[in-house]
């Protein structure tokens, strides 16, 4: 819903432009709720505006009334509105001795005047804080403020819309929270087995870093549909929330289904981490922040305004250019970066700096479920890699909109996995972890630790399916994915072979094919699809990889050392 300008007529008060620069949420909800964006609670009280409501201020009250609590000076406004300047500045003084700040809301009022922000003083360290807090609360003893403690408790949520990304132990909000969404679309509603995803409008200033959008979009990887920019400078974001199923929800048998709160609590951990890792690498989509309400769980995400790869195949009848296949190039080769960031933690991908934050685990998995392998453990662990698990053209999403490729992002890194050890000095898994069509040998047999070879082998299929539709369009990949196989041993790309797994009859026959009689690939000059064809057989689609694919940084300190 469009919002009012900022006003900036000097007659106007701060109880009028408040007024005027809610916003409506709207967010899974019959309720109409407003809020006051960030933006501009940070524009209306200034110093100036401040000051003319007050009668006398010192400017050690006007200081503490900007800086620490804008928010609280804000509720005040709204929940007296017919008091008079001395009196308010007579509230805001108690505000200020009582030493109560805006970090202290939201408060309740269950079982008697209580602060919600406890969460934050868990550990007896900080227990001398949390009693300094709690005597904090006499303020509303004010005579002016004792009788109005339901208006402002219920004030308060009007100007407390979270800011994203949450920190972990704040991602659980009180149900009474008005979310910085502004709109939000179920017609473009996906829905899986585990969750569904739709678009919505997100305030750019609640996102806590809203300036990425504007260096992403600065370099051409947004298209403009995706940032909004309103008539008071801020921004809206087009973002996709990923809502979790409940149980009750779910076709399949209970026994089958991982806890809904733990699957959405491990792959918001593993999602913000891989973030942080890809933050400016256009090729890895990025994670807004994740939060729970009323009993349901969700995770914010890049919109990605072109669908998905598999989409982007279906939609289109190719015709094979050197245009189109350098797009193709180019786009496999910023995600080769991208896993290789991901692949090796401590080093970097693309000139990108990589972190490793450690993540929670221990949670039971399905194939929607993100886990790690190792325990609760939130020491920095140098050498630690992530892969990703789930690589498929569903997986894989376009940034833009049109006839042209356009920049492709890794997303949905929902089984994507941490380890803080090499693959060889791991443990064995017995959990397959990706959709089958994509997964590598290894995924069947269990005896063997899972290494970064998973996402090598998905993309191997990935660039053989997009030489097949260069080549043959939606029609050849649709004769492809009719052959036939047991999916009971194997999958599409690989089957038994009479020592062990091989790579599928089917797919050898059709690499044999278009080497040897497509004019494309058949004859004695090289060409592209030619060499990538080649390079797709003898290094993406290997069944026993070298041990240089599985832990490449032990390979290569291995190396330095002879």
């Amino acid at each position: 819903m469009p919002e009012a300008t900022l006003a900036n007529e000097e007659s106007d008060g701060l109880r009028v432009l408040i007024s005027k620069n809610f916003v409506h949420s709207q967010f899974e909800s019959s309720n109409v709720e407003r809020f006051l964006p960030r933006a501009a609670l940070s524009s209306l009280f200034t110093e100036f505006k401040v000051k003319e409501e007050l009668s006398s201020p010192s400017d050690d009250l006007i200081k503490f009334i900007c800086t620490d609590a804008p928010k609280i000076f804000a509720i005040v406004l709204v929940t007296l509105p017919d008091i008079s300047n001395l009196e308010l500045t007579s509230v805001m003084k108690s505000f200020q001795s009582h030493t109560f700040k805006d970090e202290y809301l939201p408060i309740d009022n269950t079982g008697g005047l209580t602060c919600c922000f406890k969460r934050q003083f868990k550990d007896s360290s900080s227990s001398e804080k949390y009693d300094r807090h709690l005597n904090s609360l006499n303020v509303f003893e004010h005579k002016l403020l004792k009788d109005h403690i339901k208006d402002f408790l219920k004030n308060q949520w009007s100007f407390l819309a979270p800011e994203f990304p949450l920190s972990r132990e704040l991602r659980m909000l009180d149900p009474r929270y008005i979310l910085p969404f502004t709109e939000t679309d179920y017609t473009t509603q996906k829905e899986g087995t585990f969750a569904k995803v739709f678009k919505a409008k997100l305030r750019a200033d609640h996102s806590g870093v809203p300036q990425v959008y504007i260096i992403i979009r600065g370099i051409g990887n947004v298209s403009d549909s995706n940032v909004n920019l309103q008539a008071n400078g801020a921004h809206e974001v087009d973002v996709a929330i990923k809502k979790f199923k409940l149980r009750d929800n779910i076709d399949l048998d209970p026994s089958e289904i991982s806890d809904p709160k733990s699957s959405w609590s491990h792959e918001a951990d593993n999602m913000e981490e891989i973030g942080k890792i890809g933050s400016g690498n256009p090729c890895i989509a990025r994670v807004i922040g994740s939060f729970s309400i009323r009993g349901n769980y969700y995770i914010i995400m890049s919109w990605a305004s072109g669908g998905n790869l598999r989409e982007f195949w279906r939609s289109r009848e190719p015709t094979l250019s050197g245009d189109l296949i350098m797009q193709f190039l180019v786009q496999y080769r910023n995600l080769a970066g991208a896993l290789t960031s991901l692949h090796q933690l401590g080093g970097s991908g693309d000139g990108l700096s990589v972190i490793s934050l450690p993540v929670p685990v221990s949670v039971p998995q399905n194939q929607e479920n993100s886990l790690n392998d190792e325990d609760d453990d939130f020491t920095k662990q140098d050498g630690s890699n992530w892969r990703h698990g789930d690589l498929k053209p569903e997986n894989l999403l376009r940034q833009q909109e049109g006839e042209a490729l356009g920049t492709l992002m890794v997303g949905d890194v929902g089984l994507a996995k941490k380890h803080l050890n090499p693959t060889s000095v791991r443990q064995s898994t017995d959990t397959r972890l990706g959709t089958l069509d994509y997964e590598p040998p290894e995924a069947f047999i269990n005896s063997n630790a899972k290494s970064r070879t998973y996402d090598i082998w998905s993309m191997g299929c990935i660039v053989f399916e997009t030489v097949i539709w260069l080549l043959y369009g939606p029609t050849g990949q649709s004769r492809f994915y009719a052959e036939p196989y047991n999916n009971r041993t194997g999958t599409r790309y690989y089957e038994d072979g009479f020592l062990g797994k091989v790579v599928n009859r089917n797919v050898a026959k059709w690499m044999d094919h278009i080497l040897a009689k497509d004019p494309e690939c058949s004859g004695e000059s090289p060409t592209v699809l030619k060499d990538l064809l080649i390079l797709t057989r003898d290094k993406l689609l290997v069944v026993n990889p070298p041990n240089s694919y599985a832990d490449p940084v032990v390979e290569k300190e291995f190396q330095c050392r002879k």
